[in-house]
């Protein structure tokens, strides 16, 4: 079979089917849900606290990072569910060590059946851990 030059493919008779056919495309993107409008994957855990759906409790109030391979992912998980704006949660840096970095978010709304979340990023020479780590109200 020979080479098709792009002057020997067909070209359609009519603009107005080729207009209408680009349109049908760039609606049916414009209305699927990207991955930043998605939000992240979320569910309860102790306390109706939020985090990451893929976290496994460790005991107790202690879950698994969810995946997350970094502090930053997680605190970026946090700042989209949550929100960014300082009304909901503020967060603190505990401490930042050699092989250690926690975090502290305080919740400022009164409703919430948690009163904080602590993240601790442990690593070592092969490996890292996320928890987490959730604070409720008495």
């Amino acid at each position: 079979m020979p080479f098709k030059t792009p002057s020997s493919l067909p070209i359609p008779s009519s603009t107005s089917s080729l207009f209408i056919a680009c349109f049908a495309l760039v609606a049916a993107f414009a209305w699927m849900p990207s991955a930043a409008q998605a939000g992240p994957s979320t569910k309860r855990g102790a306390c109706g606290a939020l985090i990451p759906k893929g976290s496994s409790e460790m005991g107790g109030r202690r879950f698994s990072g969810g995946g997350y391979e970094s502090l930053d992912g997680l605190l970026k998980f946090y700042r989209k569910v949550y929100g960014s704006d300082g009304k909901r949660y503020k967060k603190r840096r505990l401490f930042s060590l050699q092989k250690v970095t926690a975090y502290h978010l305080r919740s400022l709304d009164e409703s919430t059946g948690w009163s904080g979340i602590n993240i601790a990023f442990y690593r070592n020479r092969r490996r890292y851990r996320l928890q987490i780590y959730i604070i409720c109200r008495k």
